[in-house]
């Protein structure tokens, strides 16, 4: 059974408190990042979570058609997320989203996407880019599975926490030349390193005891993928870490061969 706030639900909506509680861009460790969020009991917080229960928003079934449970709906989980688990320090100043559907003026994008990995979700780096200017963008791909609409919306919300806190990390995590470096080795290569990895599983444990909400952030897509990258990568450090001393008989046994076939085809023409 979840847990509901302890805070008087009357008067109090969504909105609570607007300030971002001094998260500056492009400022922070991810030392800082992980107890911050981690440790969040903000009244914010707290006024998010009263409107989600009076809204009864933890009932995925509450909607009527499948069209309701897309970029509508998405937004508005977008916004209260963003009160519970960021500080609402997602803003438009900084973070983008967009909801991908495959008919519209999106189509291109919805088709092009399906071959990509990232088939539900991606977030973009502007920091890779551009380095210290630009927004991010949450991208949320519509799914067209056979299934129920509760199932589809929980998807969606798993995917949606899943590529918020990539954008947060991106908008917030320093990236001067004194923490590039560590960032670089806390964030990993896909961008599922350890502060990632920590936050999932905090927000997850919330959702499921705070709102009500069972979501699967992909925590174990993302390990699976990683487990299957790190032996590719083995693979092709073993080629490469063969001793030079291999190479070289290789390299003479194919100059011995040229020389064996170069005298047999002479020989040939001097028997013609």
């Amino acid at each position: 059974m979840p847990r509901k706030s302890s805070v008087n639900r009357k008067g109090h909506y969504a909105g609570g408190v607007e300030n971002t509680d001094g998260w500056i861009h492009l400022a922070h460790t991810h030392e800082e990042v992980q107890q911050r969020l981690l440790k969040n009991k903000s009244k914010q917080r707290q006024y998010a979570v009263d409107y989600f229960w009076i809204k009864n928003l933890e009932n995925l079934n509450i909607f009527p058609t499948r069209h309701a449970l897309d970029s509508w709906n998405v937004q508005k989980y977008f916004e209260l997320f963003n009160k519970i688990f960021f500080f609402g320090a997602l803003t438009d100043d900084f973070c983008e989203l967009k909801f991908v559907e495959e008919v519209g003026v999106s189509r291109e994008e919805w088709h092009r996407n399906r071959t990509h990995d990232d088939a539900e979700g991606y977030t973009t780096d502007p920091r890779r880019r551009l380095r210290y200017r630009g927004r991010t963008k949450i991208s949320i791909f519509e799914q067209k599975d056979d299934v129920s609409k509760a199932t589809l919306l929980r998807r969606y919300l798993g995917t949606l926490l899943h590529e918020m806190i990539h954008a947060f990390i991106h908008i917030y995590i320093c990236l001067s030349p004194s923490c590039e470096a560590q960032t670089a080795q806390l964030e990993g290569s896909g961008g599922h390193g350890i502060t990632w990895h920590r936050l999932a599983l905090a927000f997850e444990e919330f959702a499921a005891n705070w709102l009500g909400l069972e979501l699967d952030l992909g925590r174990a897509d993302v390990e699976r993928k990683a487990l299957i990258d790190s032996r590719r990568t083995k693979k092709m450090v073993l080629i490469f870490d063969v001793p030079s001393q291999f190479w070289t008989f290789i390299w003479n046994v194919i100059l011995r061969y040229r020389s064996f076939w170069d005298i047999q085809r002479r020989q040939s023409s001097n028997v013609q």
